[in-house]
């Protein structure tokens, strides 16, 4: 998959900042959200610089994911980011498991909503060091974006 350089830069600091709320959720107040979803966890390898890794099988789709990043697979398709630069990551990959980890992540924010509140998103967001480009709005907007972007290529 090739992006321009304004797709890839905004999709970099999309998952960013993704991967900051997931690691928020993993730290609600009221425990951890992958644990009250029914994810499962695999503890990390002993002498991982990662945390453990919380999957789970929606629909066909399965996703994993842990402090470094997600992968996502679905009919022997598999698609993983780490976070940093994506460009090389996403070369040779089809847009369609992007766009199934975009529509994932929608579906997870909608579901995170509806257990801990339409605020826990931007209380999360605004708990960054760095302030977030996005509030949770703007957050799940550019994912929609994504989806249709990749769906269309």
């Amino acid at each position: 998959m090739r992006l321009d350089a304004s797709a890839l830069t905004r999709l970099e600091r999309v998952f960013d900042l993704q991967m900051w709320a997931f690691g928020c959720d993993a730290r609600h107040p009221d425990g951890n959200l992958f644990a009250r979803r029914g994810m499962r966890c695999a503890p990390p390898a002993p002498g991982a610089a990662t945390s453990s890794t919380w999957s789970e099988l929606r629909a066909g789709l399965h996703v994993a994911l842990c402090s470094t990043g997600v992968d996502v697979a679905r009919e022997g398709r598999t698609l993983s980011l780490q976070r940093g630069p994506l460009e090389r990551q996403l070369r040779g990959q089809p847009p369609a498991m992007l766009s199934e980890l975009a529509m994932w992540i929608l579906r997870w924010e909608a579901w995170v909503d509806a257990v801990a509140g339409a605020t826990w998103r931007d209380e999360a967001l605004a708990s960054r060091r760095r302030p977030a480009p996005w509030n949770g709005a703007g957050l799940r907007s550019e994912w929609s974006r994504f989806v249709r972007d990749f769906a269309a290529t």
